[in-house]
Order: C-alpha cells, then sequence, then structure tokens
C-alpha cells in the first residue's frame, strides 16, 4: 500500500473505502481463500443464528404464559415484552460466545493481510492461517474485556427498560412512551457502536503492538480520538446494512409465500453478500488504524512492524514503547 503519510491522515469516510477496496484488489486470490474459507461461515453462522433467534422467540405463543392470569391488557403487554426481551438477550448471550471462534479467525487474517501489504511485502494463505494461534491468547484477553464491558452495558440496558416498562404500564403504548424508547434505543445504539469500535482496534493493537487487556482498551480509546466521527460512520453504515440483510432475510428466506427454490436462492445471494460486506468491513477498520496513526503524527517505521510481526513466527519480543508509537513527528 504505497500512500504518503500525509495522504493518509487525510483520509476520510470514501477513501477509507477506497483504499480497502484498492487492497482487496491487489490481493484479490488470497482475500477470496479468507472469504471462503473463513467469512462465509461467519455469515452462514450469522444467518443461522437469525433463523434460531426466529424459532426460538417470535414464534413462541406468549399468550399461553398469561391466559390464566387476572390481568389488564397493559401488564399482559409488558410481560410479553420482557419475556421476548429476556430469552432473546440469553440467545444473544449463547450466540456472542460462540461467534468468538468464528469473528477472531477471519479478523487476525485479514489484519495479518492488511499489515504485510501496508509494509510491501508478500504473504502466502498457509503463512497466514499459521499465524492466528500465535496471537490467539492475546486476542482472548482482549475480548474477554470487551465481553465483560458489554454484558454490564446489555444488563443495565434490559435493566433500565424493565423499570421502564413496569413505571409505565398503562401509557405503555402512548405517543409520549414511544418516543422515550426509540430516543433509549438510539442511545442504546452509539454506545454499542462505540464500545465495537474500541474493540476492533484494541484487536488490531493485540496483534501488531503487542499489547493486550485493559492496557489495549485505553490505547484504543486514545488512538481512535480524532477520527471518532469516521469510525462512526463505518460502525453505524455497517450496521445498517446488517440491520437490511436481516429484514430481507426475514421477508425472503423466512417467508412460507415464497417456494423453497426461491426461498433457497435469495439465502444464498444474502449469504454471498453478507459475505462481501464483512470482508469490506474488516479491511476497513484495519486502514482506519494506520489512518489513526497517521492523524496522530506517529511515523509507522514499516520495517520494525514488519519484523514485529516475523517474530510470533520465532522468540518473540514486544516491541518497546518507541517501536510500538513509532516516531512522532512535527508539522
Amino acid at each position: 500500500m504505497d500512500i504518503k503519510q500525509e495522504d493518509l491522515q487525510a483520509l476520510g469516510l470514501f477513501g477509507i473505502y477506497h483504499h480497502a477496496y484498492k487492497i482487496i484488489l491487489l490481493n484479490k486470490l488470497l482475500f477470496t481463500q479468507i472469504s471462503t474459507i473463513l467469512i462465509l461461515p461467519l455469515a452462514l453462522f450469522s444467518i443461522s443464528y437469525n433463523y434460531a433467534s426466529n424459532l426460538l422467540v417470535y414464534k413462541f405463543d406468549i399468550n399461553t404464559f398469561f391466559k390464566n392470569a387476572n390481568s389488564t391488557m397493559a401488564e399482559q403487554i409488558a410481560y410479553g415484552i420482557i419475556f421476548r426481551f429476556s430469552f432473546l438477550f440469553l440467545v444473544k448471550f449463547l450466540y456472542f460466545m460462540l461467534i468468538l471462534i468464528f469473528y477472531i479467525l477471519p479478523f487476525t487474517t485479514i489484519t495479518y493481510t492488511v499489515t504485510l501489504t501496508y509494509v510491501s511485502q508478500i504473504v502466502t494463505f498457509n503463512k497466514i492461517m499459521s499465524f492466528v494461534p500465535k496471537v490467539f491468547k492475546k486476542l482472548l484477553i482482549t475480548f474477554s474485556w470487551y465481553f465483560l464491558a458489554m454484558l454490564i452495558y446489555n444488563i443495565i440496558a434490559c435493566m433500565s427498560l424493565i423499570a421502564f416498562i413496569f413505571t409505565h404500564l398503562e401509557p405503555l403504548l402512548s405517543i409520549k412512551s414511544s418516543i422515550i424508547l426509540i430516543i433509549s434505543v438510539i442511545i442504546y445504539g452509539v454506545g454499542f457502536a462505540y464500545m465495537s469500535i474500541i474493540w476492533h482496534f484494541a484487536s488490531i493493537i493485540s496483534i501488531l503492538e503487542g499489547k493486550y487487556g485493559i492496557d489495549v482498551i485505553k490505547t484504543s480509546m486514545m488512538l481512535i480520538k480524532g477520527k471518532m466521527k469516521v469510525a462512526m460512520n463505518i460502525t453505524i453504515k455497517l450496521f445498517l446494512l446488517f440491520l437490511g440483510f436481516e429484514i430481507s432475510f426475514w421477508m425472503m428466506v423466512l417467508n412460507d409465500g415464497f417456494e423453497n427454490g426461491v426461498r433457497i436462492l435469495f439465502m444464498v445471494i444474502l449469504l454471498v453478500m453478507l459475505t462481501m460486506l464483512m470482508l469490506l468491513g474488516f479491511v476497513s477498520f484495519n486502514v482506519l488504524y494506520f489512518v489513526c496513526k497517521a492523524y496522530k503524527h506517529e511515523m509507522v517505521d514499516k520495517s520494525r512492524l514488519f519484523h514485529h510481526l516475523e517474530g510470533y513466527f520465532g522468540e518473540f519480543v514486544p516491541l518497546k514503547t518507541s517501536d510500538v508509537q513509532l516516531e512522532h513527528y512535527l508539522v
């Protein structure tokens, strides 16, 4: 990726997408292998999760739980919402744990590939796959901190929702209550996006800078400053596209009105498009990492970065602070 530091720090949203696309084209065969072997199962798992959650949550007849209860309509709606959200939270919790393996593999390989492309080195798929076990422990520790933060965040969100429902039983369906719920969902989504950005950057830093755990979370929060708007734009756009895929899946694949052949065709199309979207998202976040480095006026020493990565295959020696932060320059 032959680009001047000055040009890199000035990249915006579309510039990052453009360079991500260039990197993918530069390594078409390699990214095709990664997409087919690693990202496609992740996309398939995501689609399978949507199907399973639809069966487990939305197909349940909630009324059977309250048909003998002497409760008002508002109470039954409240209980139904709480039941669905609680059960959906449990399903998402299990999904969150299982997706770890499916997610770390493609993310690590793409980070390694993009970095070697950045330092103008040739990489093979076999070497990429042998790199994953070298950094898995660090990524697992980093993920554990992220998981703990997300668990607390979601518990607080669920408790707040339950408290709101029980304190607004009668006016639950009013316009005011609906507006409050919509605003709350937006705030929750922004917080979720921010924590996802921090985790993505923390994972990249764990690989490229040798840090892990709570330290890498702090480093990630510092590095993203100044480019948070761009990072949030990328994350929200990807989230909305994923939401579009999920809605399309419900409308086309889970719709009994279509024949099985048509539903299978829709699923294959969505699967391919979702795989391509995930690939672009992974590469874009890695490009954004180098953009943030440039924005912070940290000149990346490509030779030291390359030898740092090669150190994983031999006697691993973490980079010193001067190597990790590399050198600052005045503008």
